[in-house]
């Protein structure tokens, strides 16, 4: 990184990193299936591996991941009247900084739920509620200090834990010969979220870059998504609104964003030829 003001270099960075990076993944299923009913259960294992060499700084950094997940969902269909799914996967994560003597363990258990209900044969109402975990990334994680630029550096937190994300969605859906269309309403919760902070450094002057697990994110919306046959064969008119708002806070700050959205479209079909 190099600043120039006229003539003059008033800023040089050299970051030179050596970076190696393995993973290993292996995944084993068993379904069963019946008539009207399915079972799926299963395990995965992911490894990582990671060596670095600073050589901006003279530091070696080594770092490993081992994410071990068992995992189960049931399936069943009644009358194709009314499905539904439960299902549940425990994650256990481990990992460590070997150059440092640290490490973390951390269990998860993200449930999933989905049931689907057809109200008539034009009409289906859908409920899903899904869960994941999420890891650190090694820069999270990385207790190097880099500088960025004159005025900024970034440092990583070794304590980060992972955590974990829920969503559930509810959605109703119209098909008609004329008019169809869904609604769908959404809500997210993701606590103890891994998320940037900025504090300024006295003993290097520059505003500093790091990663904590905080209270997290929060998000809502609702949309609509119509879609009517004007002309048969001929014209039709489609669209979209929607509507949603995100929230989160974290070390020493507060953000939330309100916003609204929309889409239309008018599709003229006819003599093979159409225009949009």
């Amino acid at each position: 990184y190099i600043e120039i003001a006229g003539s003059d270099t008033i800023s040089t960075i050299n970051t030179l990193i050596n970076d190696n990076n393995y993973a290993l993944s292996a995944e084993g299923n068993y379904i069963k299936e019946w008539e009207k009913a399915k079972l799926t259960v299963g395990t995965q294992y992911r490894g990582y591996w990671n060596s670095a060499n600073y050589e901006f700084d003279d530091v070696k950094s080594r770092s490993r991941e081992d994410v071990a997940t068992i995992f189960g969902e049931y399936f069943y269909n009644i009358k194709n009247k009314l499905t539904f799914s439960a299902g549940v996967a425990l994650t256990y994560s481990n990992a460590r900084l070997s150059d440092r003597d640290k490490s973390s363990e951390t269990l998860l258990v993200c449930p999933r739920l989905t049931a689907g209900y057809r109200i008539n044969r034009a009409s289906q109402l859908r409920m899903i509620l899904t869960s994941n975990a999420i890891n650190p990334t090694l820069t999270q994680l990385s207790p190097v200090l880099q500088d960025v630029d004159m005025l900024q550096a970034q440092i990583g937190n070794p304590e980060l834990t992972p955590y974990s994300s829920y969503k559930v969605r509810l959605q109703y859906s119209y098909v008609a010969k004329r008019v169809s269309g869904q609604i769908t309403i959404w809500g997210s919760r993701t606590p103890q979220a891994v998320m940037d902070y900025r504090e300024w450094n006295n003993e290097i002057d520059k505003f500093v870059t790091s990663w904590g697990n905080q209270w997290g994110i929060a998000s809502c919306g609702v949309s609509i998504s119509p879609r009517v046959v004007v002309i048969p064969q001929w014209l039709t008119v489609s669209g979209s609104l929607m509507f949603h708002r995100d929230y989160s806070r974290g070390c020493n700050y507060k953000h939330s964003l309100n916003s609204m959205s929309g889409n239309a479209q008018i599709q003229l079909t006819h003599w093979g030829t159409t225009l949009t």
